[in-house]
């Protein structure tokens, strides 16, 4: 049996609620003042053959080994322990050791990388971004002594809680099965690994048998630099523009003694910024919308796995990893393009690809990683110097030979072309590639909506949708979920033409007019209502989904004796609980006018003197 589960725990109450995954019968089990479930609750743990959480590895089941250490002590000894015991779980700032597992644990947290600071995510928001039915905080505070009544609500949550991560676990399938596969072909034990993780691992596996050494050994193995002078991290590439070797001799004259924040330049060419960074170019020629005419093609093109193809064809490596690394690295990339372009596709094919596109992209973020064995931060400075370059190098060459740049980013630009020059634009395309030894993709848009650099709409010609920034429907997980028919209706606007208006109040899921709202640390939230002509004040939980309505009350965020308006003037309700209705009273103008924010940036109304 193989059961999704979750724990409560209370100085004087531990409850546990499970659902098998396949029969989906459900169990649950108490110990407290007032009921004794040890018996069977051991019973059930002794069926167990896989247990599925959200963050189970970290809290839930340590606590469970502790209740199987502890089970013969007196039920109120017993809770008193186990509440201990957890509560020194979350002081702690070391996870539990898997390979001490007795049930073999799956943990989506940590399959997520939610563990990763700028990924951090509860399992309340992930209830806000699946469209949960209740979205809910436990009811009580963890010190709180549980009452007779109020076992029933204490089981509730415990249940909402599981069956909301049963879905998450559902909609997480696809993740779960790649690394059921990679685990076999590659002999790692990656059921809980964060992608990156995973693509580091298969990297290891394969050059420690390169190298035929031990990768326990090559794991300690790192290149620590006290400083770096940038001018040694030039590759060997003939610059053809003077605007960009501005920038290869800002950075040749500098010094650093660390990564983050070394790089800051701009360069503008015709109205084109190129900002220079740490991490990579970018650049937008302004807000706007392009569309291809009967006259000129909207080009995008894109460098094939930019930055792992710059080591493999420049040869350059993590100093204490040497030339095997180059070699390793060439012989995954083969490996990925030959299981990615298998016909027909099968599913061995599918996962080489899925586990070598990891190993690939991870290479860069990990070697400016302290903790893992690539770490070598020249190689880091030199990819990200190089690609940069020589990126930048041909955006203004395509400029000089009259193309009209619009964006570029990272590891591609997009180019207005006259039709009757396309082959002149490829042409040049082509020399820089026998230059670089990379390769460039193009691909053609049919409309393409800026608003900035990090938020755009695009639609190929083959009428597939590309979203970023303000414009995503579907995000990470990790990221704020609020108000979907915003990009929803700006898509419609740019790629469709349809009416903002239209498009928002002939809407009818109320899901995407909800928004997230988090308390931050030592922050409250507050809703204030009427109630009789006088003020009410009610204490929300910490997470919590609302959405602008024309009745309702008003929000706002409260720390001690500062209080600030959350949607400032506007009136909401709070829809933690789905209730499905006929009218919602939806605050339309509100949504209106927040699309019509963003179109008025990209499309700016224009001013008249008369």
């Amino acid at each position: 049996m193989i059961v999704v589960f979750d724990l409560e725990q209370f100085s004087n109450f531990h409850s546990c609620f499970a659902i098998d995954i396949n029969s989906e019968q459900e169990f649950y089990f108490e110990i407290s003042d007032f009921k004794d479930d040890r018996v069977s609750y051991q019973k059930f743990l002794d069926n167990c053959k896989g247990m599925i959480g959200f963050n189970n590895l970290n809290y839930d089941y340590p606590l469970l080994e502790k209740f199987m250490q502890h089970r013969n002590l007196p039920a109120h000894q017993l809770c008193r322990k186990l509440y201990k015991e957890g509560q020194k779980i979350i002081d702690s700032k070391w996870g539990y050791p898997e390979w001490k597992v007795k049930i073999p644990q799956l943990d989506l947290f940590k399959i997520w990388h939610f563990d990763n600071r700028a990924k951090s995510t509860s399992l309340k928001a992930l209830q806000v971004a699946m469209n949960w039915e209740n979205v809910q905080d436990l009811p009580f505070k963890h010190d709180h002594h549980v009452g007779s009544i109020e076992r029933e609500e204490i089981k509730k949550y415990n249940r909402n809680d599981v069956l909301s991560t049963f879905e998450f676990y559902k909609k997480s399938r696809s993740v779960i099965d790649l690394r059921k596969t990679l685990a076999k072909k590659y002999r790692i034990p990656c059921r809980n690994w964060n992608d990156p993780k995973i693509g580091e691992q298969i990297f290891l596996s394969k050059i420690a048998e390169k190298k035929n050494v031990p990768k326990n050994q090559l794991k300690q193995q790192r290149t620590y630099r006290d400083s770096i002078d940038l001018s040694k991290c030039i590759l060997d590439y003939t610059v053809q523009n003077e605007e960009i070797q501005e920038f290869v001799d800002y950075v040749s004259s500098k010094t650093i003694k660390e990564t983050k924040g070394s790089i800051d330049y701009r360069v503008l060419f015709e109205e084109m910024p190129y900002d220079f960074g740490t991490g990579g170019i970018h650049g937008c020629r302004g807000s706007g919308v392009w569309k291809r005419s009967t006259d000129q093609i909207l080009l995008t093109s894109d460098v094939s796995s930019y930055y792992p193809n710059l080591s493999i064809q420049n040869g350059y490596y993590p100093k204490h990893l040497g030339y095997d690394f180059v070699e390793v690295y060439s012989d995954m990339y083969n490996e990925r393009v030959k299981a990615k372009y298998a016909d027909p596709p099968t599913e061995e094919s599918k996962a080489t690809n899925a586990g070598l596109k990891l190993g690939l992209n991870g290479v860069y973020g990990k070697s400016n990683d302290k903790y893992s064995f690539l770490y070598d931060p020249k190689y880091t400075m030199i990819t990200t110097i190089n690609g940069q370059i020589q990126l930048a190098d041909l955006s203004v060459t395509l400029q000089k030979a009259g193309f009209e740049p619009i964006m570029i980013n990272t590891d591609g630009f997009e180019f207005l072309v006259d039709k009757d020059r396309i082959d002149e634009y490829k042409a040049i395309c082509e020399e820089w590639m026998k230059n670089t030894k990379l390769d460039l993709e193009h691909d053609q848009y049919q409309t393409l909506a800026i608003r900035d650099v990090n938020s755009y709409v695009a639609q190929t010609v083959d009428g597939s949708i590309k979203q970023k920034g303000v414009f995503e429907v579907e995000k990470d997980w990790h990221k704020d979920p609020s108000f979907k028919i915003i990009p929803k209706a700006l898509e419609q606007y740019f790629i469709f033409n349809k009416p903002i208006k239209e498009t928002i109040e002939n809407h009818t899921n109320i899901f995407d007019f909800c928004g997230r709202v988090k308390s931050n640390s030592g922050y409250k939230i507050n809703y204030h209502y009427l109630d009789r002509d006088k003020e009410g004040i009610l204490d929300l939980q910490k997470t919590n989904r609302v959405y602008l309505s024309n009745s309702g009350g008003y929000l706002y965020k409260s720390k001690g004796d500062r209080r600030s308006a959350v949607y400032k003037g506007e009136k909401i309700t709070v829809f933690n609980q789905f209730e499905d209705k006929q009218e919602y009273d939806i605050n339309y103008s509100w949504y209106i006018k927040e699309v019509q924010k963003i179109i008025d940036i990209i499309e700016p109304k224009q001013l008249s003197l008369f």
